[in-house]
């Protein structure tokens, strides 16, 4: 436990994080569907797209506090950047404020799955999209207990960069206008495929050479969990625009032989 962060109230408690993620769980698998059986999906586009421009704007302000705070600090290498527990500096402290936004943005982004119960997209509460959103709120408050201002920042700044791309993709495209948004969905899966080949790197970069004496359980479980969401993602962007296409070419050179 980092005692730099021991006082931030919940973010810094694994017992009130599993509680919050128990209740995300039971809502989104048993008492959301229960509510929405016999009721008609919710039209909540208005709302969702405050949501969309509340993300693009929490999650822009957090880049910027990373970029400024991370990139910035005195003791930062792209291979391995630690600071000691007992360091209290200015420059250190500062990773305060972002992360206790961060651990709560986290947090927010659960309503990401509330609402596709709300609006009855049953397709999109997959296992990929409710584990991300559960392990991505955990590995916040593993930041938050072990992970303070170190090398492991680098995993909500990127994140934070995807979020700010998802998000507006999701705000353009509920503005009704007249473009093809499906190579922008692509796209999407892309940069987050891009994002966890990233982190496994720079995570393995600390694992090879650990000169700055990080938990090297810690870089092991962060690194098999990038193998783990990559290979989900890649299954993901395999099944949903791979596969898919070669099916539609193999029906059209049936078509064409009949």
């Amino acid at each position: 436990m980092d005692p730099r962060t021991a006082d931030i109230p919940v973010a810094s408690s694994l017992k009130y994080t599993f509680a919050l993620i128990g209740i995300y769980l039971l809502i989104v698998l048993k008492l959301g569907p229960a509510l929405m059986s016999n009721r008609k999906p919710f039209e909540i586009k208005r709302i969702l797209q405050i949501y969309n421009i509340l993300q693009i704007v929490g999650n822009l302000y957090l880049l910027y506090q990373c970029f400024l705070y991370y990139l910035y600090h005195p003791k930062f290498r792209w291979t391995c950047f630690n600071t000691a527990k007992t360091d209290y500096s200015v420059e250190t402290m500062e990773f305060l404020t972002p992360t206790i936004l961060g651990y709560w943005l986290k947090f927010f982004d659960f309503l990401d799955t509330i609402f596709f119960v709300l609006r009855k997209k049953w397709n999109q509460v997959s296992f990929l999209h409710v584990y991300h959103h559960a392990i991505t709120f955990f590995a916040a408050c593993m930041y938050v207990k072990y992970g303070f201002a170190s090398h492991f920042t680098m995993v909500p700044f990127c994140n934070c960069f995807v979020h700010v791309v998802m998000y507006s993709y999701y705000l353009a495209a509920s503005l009704d206008l007249k473009i093809d948004f499906l190579p922008w969905k692509r796209s999407v899966t892309q940069i987050q495929i891009l994002q966890f080949l990233f982190l496994l790197v720079h995570t393995m970069a600390a694992i090879a050479d650990n000169w700055c004496g990080l938990s090297m359980l810690l870089l092991t479980v962060f690194f098999l969990q990038d193998i783990f969401m990559l290979a989900m993602f890649g299954n993901f962007y395999y099944r949903t625009y791979l596969a898919n296409r070669r099916k539609i070419e193999n029906n059209m050179k049936k078509i064409k032989e009949t």
